[in-house]
């Protein structure tokens, strides 16, 4: 006999530790009431897309979209904060503009209120 592979070994360790791992994850969260078709219909409605469509298709879109919403309206927050006084009327009027059509987006894709999108005391 030759030596034993003990890179494979590993790997089947791995994946049995892998499976016990998810398996472990999927009863904490039946526990917590969590079944996989609540997970998935949680997760397409948080998508935006219908009970037809697949998650696996669109989640990278839809979050692509999600997270320049939030880091656009990060950065409208931050220019209107720091510039004072460096830009005209009409455009802090525009960023204001902006900065409201993102605060609607995001508050209502993470169903938060605006309000609490802000630090205390803002």
């Amino acid at each position: 006999m030759s030596s034993i592979d003990t890179t494979f070994l590993r790997q089947l360790m791995s994946k049995n530790e892998q499976v016990i791992n998810e398996g472990r994850a999927a009863e904490l969260r039946e526990q917590d009431g969590y079944t996989n078709a609540v997970l998935i219909a949680d997760a397409k409605e948080l998508l935006g897309i219908g009970d037809e469509d697949l998650i696996v298709g669109s989640y990278e879109a839809v979050l692509k979209v999600h997270n320049l919403e939030v880091n656009s309206l990060i950065s409208i927050v931050n220019t209107l904060t720091s510039g004072k006084g460096a830009f005209s009327a009409e455009t802090i009027t525009a960023l204001e503009k902006g900065r409201d059509e993102l605060l609607e987006k995001v508050a209502t894709n993470y169903k938060v209120d605006k309000a609490d999108l802000f630090e205390e005391g803002e």
